[in-house]
């Protein structure tokens, strides 16, 4: 089998999917024994000289409460938590159950993530073919997210960044089909898995207003009813988020849209000076914690009144944080980062342009530019860009598949104003 077989085909072709089936099943093996190993043989090392092993943002006592009966609380007796989204908590309570396994980090939770990750890496491959129809493409941007050093090293901690890098893959997907359809069945779909996804990071909150405004606008052309899948689909979501909310207004006597952490993130983004590395990372889950308990007022109207004082300053911190937004942290992975994501995003932005008039790249760019934003707005580090990554992947593989692979110069082609 030579890759140079089926580097033009189309996902159509009968003899391309056994062959490109093979490929991803040695490249998803591959990256699972990559993380594998990583988290057996390196984290137990590498975590605690970086500050990383048993630190997490609660998710671990949380998960442990609940299985308890003890609340959603970080420590029994302590004040109900109001800021953090339960999605991942929920997952680690029902993987404990499971497995029997009440530690921060271990066997487990690495089979576990290693897992979901592989089926990140296979939806990457299948939804590349798909959207670029080149199976070289669809193979660079598996293998790129296999070796793709930052997810593997949140393979082994407990953190969110796995499950939802998954959860807002599987949200695309169904996106694309509602965008491309209208139907009011893609539409619940959509719902489902915002509503899931909005438990597990609350800024994915306004994520549906531009997925609604880009359906509104092709649907308009094409004559067809908007309200009805409209409807569904916040409906849908509702049904997911209402017992949150339910939960949030009976502890509280107010109604917090998911976590009561908005105005923190806000005025954290306002107060940090992004243009360093970040050196209070050893303070950060404490300074949670204690946050949490003692439910300190971080009001949003507080930051928007910051934002009012120093009108200009929030604009340059939003264009610094749009760029930061890719490899902030603490200074000793910071120059990583950057080496490491900085050509991937100049990549992914080649690739738009070279494939802009080739595929319909609206859902990948209309993600990455919404997580960018609403990050910008309000406070980034490394981490919050995993989620995107895999987009940035895809985009970056059009471009390789343009441009370097062939070696060529890019040419026009007269009739369609596409590169060939």
């Amino acid at each position: 089998m030579h890759l140079k077989d089926t580097t033009t085909a189309r996902a159509t072709g009968a003899n391309v999917r056994p062959r490109f089936a093979r490929w991803v099943l040695a490249i998803t093996v591959a990256a699972a024994v990559l993380r594998l190993l990583y988290c057996g043989l390196l984290y137990p090392s590498v975590g605690p000289r970086f500050g990383w092993k048993g630190v997490d943002d609660g998710f671990d006592e949380l998960a442990r409460n609940l299985i308890d009966g003890k609340g959603y609380v970080f420590r029994a007796g302590g004040s109900p938590n109001l800021i953090t989204p339960p999605g991942y908590a929920l997952v680690l309570a029902g993987l404990y159950t499971i497995t029997g396994q009440q530690a921060a980090e271990g066997w487990h939770l690495w089979i576990f993530q290693v897992l979901l990750d592989a089926l990140t890496t296979v939806l990457i491959a299948f939804y590349a073919l798909r959207l670029l129809g080149s199976v070289r493409a669809a193979l660079i941007a598996a293998s790129a997210w296999a070796l793709y050093p930052q997810i593997i090293v949140y393979a082994a901690r407990p953190f969110a960044e796995v499950s939802f890098t998954l959860l807002l893959f599987l949200l695309a997907l169904a996106t694309a089909k509602f965008l491309k359809d209208g139907r009011s069945i893609d539409a619940v779909r959509v719902g489902l898995l915002w509503g899931a996804g909005a438990l597990f990071k609350e800024k994915l909150l306004i994520l549906p207003a531009f997925i609604l405004v880009v359906h509104w606008h092709r649907q308009r052309k094409r004559h067809r009813p908007i309200l009805v899948p409209a409807g569904a689909l916040i409906a849908t979501a509702l049904v997911i988020l209402g017992p949150w909310l339910i939960r949030q207004h009976s502890v509280s006597g107010r109604w917090i849209p998911i976590t009561d952490r908005s105005g923190k993130a806000l005025r954290s983004g306002l107060r940090t000076d992004y243009t360093v590395p970040d050196v209070q990372v050893d303070h950060l889950v404490s300074g949670l914690r204690d946050t949490a308990d003692t439910n300190e007022d971080d009001s949003v109207e507080s930051g928007l009144a910051h934002i009012a004082s120093d009108p200009l300053g929030f604009a340059w911190r939003v264009v610094v944080k749009s760029v930061a937004f890719w490899y902030w942290g603490q200074t000793r992975v910071l120059k990583a980062n950057m080496a490491i994501q900085l050509p991937l995003v100049a990549l992914a932005f080649l690739g738009f342009l070279l494939w802009r008039r080739r595929a319909d790249l609206t859902v990948p760019v209309m993600f990455i530019g919404y997580f960018v934003i609403i990050h910008a707005l309000t406070t980034v580090r490394m981490r919050f860009s995993l989620p995107v990554m895999p987009f940035v992947m895809i985009l970056s593989a059009a471009a390789v598949e343009s441009w370097l692979v062939r070696r060529r110069p890019i040419t026009m082609d007269p009739d369609r104003s596409i590169p060939r």
